[in-house]
């Protein structure tokens, strides 16, 4: 049913486009009263079509007159727009003179907190103590939750990143180091819980992970959409290496190192990635900060599962090149389902750029006025206050699509979800969309 009436409204943006086409080539350079009843109409059908039809079938029914609204087959380097920066944003302050950020919600309790490694193996926490819409950290706590660097691993600088390596509930550390001429990675299990995070002691390389050139600067992504968490690092000279997880979501194993894999080319001097959905076509693009101050945009050709990274665009959507080392963080912070961009830059500089996609007008959200429980949940999510048939998708904190499809009064199934935070959008008719953030244990 829902197939049938998504095929029906694509219909109907097939036949408003031809029209507008033929008003446009009658009255060229004017903007008719048709013309203009026309946009309005697509706009509102395309609104209704973004959640069950893709950006290429869109593209392909909207035809001659897809720029108009922002699509294209280059539609991904158009989406987004970036505010202007914001120094030092949402109360944070006293970071070192490097650092390198990652969010993660460490207490479960619907917001991402601010994880920053940094010189000699220091850690700078900064627990978000506002909520998944409205940001605001508290002060910084040095070295938290039993986290230390073994002696056995000398270290200029530490790169944190985290996941739910083992598969039980709560999110696992891994760093990566600066050790001499090479980058080790140190894992730290959570043997604590989900909302009282206490690590383990450090294992040196482990789950057959190897040293990389120099330095090491990792993040997890599942990038072949298997359900385990696979490893991109970053090392000295701007190349990366990708370690495929051939494990389980449960048990970790990860394969010997591919260098640069899938179309991705060198960034200059200290890849620093971030992974985030930032075309909104379900699978994860690519942001390298590196040292000289630059960002450089890899846009994800393929899909979820076989990506192919396209020639990067440096400093695209808005966003300005920096001071040196540029240490990049992609998540939604504001809970609008969108990925927002954090920079960590030398000489103690934070700046927040939010991801305010204009991109007419088609992501305008309001904060929710349904109940969503439990939250946080272990396998179902339960909605009150809407009506039944509208439609949903749940997105992770990068920004990318991992769930969708018809509320009809019975709960979501969310057990196959990673731990983690997500945003739940709701889309009734003639209405923008509501979200909401929760919790997955």
């Amino acid at each position: 049913m829902q197939q049938k009436r998504a095929y029906k409204k694509k219909h109907q943006v097939e036949k408003l486009a031809d029209a507008l086409a033929k008003e446009l080539r009658t009255f060229p350079g004017k903007m008719s009263f048709r013309a203009a009843y026309l946009i309005k109409s697509l706009k509102k059908l395309i609104g209704e079509l973004r959640f069950s039809l893709s950006k290429q079938e869109l593209t392909k029914a909207l035809g001659a007159v897809a720029l108009l609204f922002g699509f294209s087959m280059s539609y991904e380097g158009q989406a987004q727009n970036f505010a202007a920066p914001l120094t030092s944003p949402f109360g944070l302050s006293d970071v070192d003179l490097v650092s390198f950020p990652t969010f993660v919600d460490l207490d479960t309790d619907g917001d991402l907190d601010l994880m920053l490694g940094e010189y000699y193996g220091n850690f700078r926490y900064f627990e978000n103590t506002g909520d998944a819409l409205n940001p605001a950290f508290g002060p910084a706590q040095i070295n938290p939750f039993s986290i230390a660097i073994p002696g056995s691993v000398y270290t200029d600088v530490a790169a944190p990143t985290f996941a739910d390596l083992d598969g039980d509930g709560d999110v696992d550390m891994l760093v990566g180091t600066s050790n001499y001429y090479s980058g080790t990675l140190v894992y730290y299990e959570n043997r604590g819980t989900a909302t009282a995070p206490l690590f383990d002691t450090a294992q040196v390389s482990p789950f057959g992970l190897t040293d990389t050139y120099f330095l090491a600067i990792p993040r997890f992504a599942d990038l072949d959409a298997d359900g385990d968490q696979d490893l991109l690092v970053g090392e000295l000279y701007g190349n990366m290496q990708y370690f495929e997880n051939t494990g389980s979501a449960s048990t970790p194993q990860f394969a010997a190192p591919v260098g640069n894999p899938h179309g991705l080319t060198p960034s200059y001097i200290i890849a620093s990635p971030s992974f985030a959905d930032l075309d909104r076509d379900g699978d994860l693009d690519l942001l390298v900060g590196e040292f000289g101050g630059s960002i450089n945009y890899y846009e994800n050709t393929g899909s979820a599962a076989a990506p192919a990274f396209a020639a990067p665009l440096q400093n695209p959507f808005g966003i300005s090149p920096g001071y040196y080392q540029a240490q990049v963080a992609a998540a939604d912070l504001d809970g609008d389902g969108d990925a927002d961009v954090l920079v960590a830059e030398y000489a103690d500089s934070l700046l927040y750029y939010e991801n305010t996609e204009l991109n007419i007008g088609l992501d305008d959200t309001k904060q929710a006025h349904f109940q969503l429980f439990p939250n946080p949940t272990v396998d179902r999510i339960k909605i009150e206050g809407v009506s039944e048939g509208v439609s949903y998708e749940i997105r992770n904190m990068q920004g990318q699509r991992v769930k969708e499809g018809i509320y009809g009064n019975v709960p979501i199934n969310v057990q196959a979800l990673p731990a983690g935070q997500y945003t739940l959008r709701l889309r009734e008719e003639d209405d923008v969309p509501l979200t909401q953030n929760f919790g997955k244990l």
